[in-house]
């Protein structure tokens, strides 16, 4: 568990630096941030 939450952290931040001069892919990012936890469940947060 710790090594998934480790490489979505990598992930998020790469995600974070390509994206951090773009609002619109930001809102997109984030809206499907929300699919991702969704997926995961209740018990498993990104955050």
């Amino acid at each position: 568990m710790d090594k998934n939450r480790n490489s979505i952290y990598d992930m998020l931040d790469c995600v974070n630096i390509s994206a951090k001069n773009s609002n619109e892919r930001i809102r997109t990012i984030k809206f499907n941030l929300e699919n991702i936890k969704s997926s995961f469940g209740e018990s498993y947060s990104l955050y």
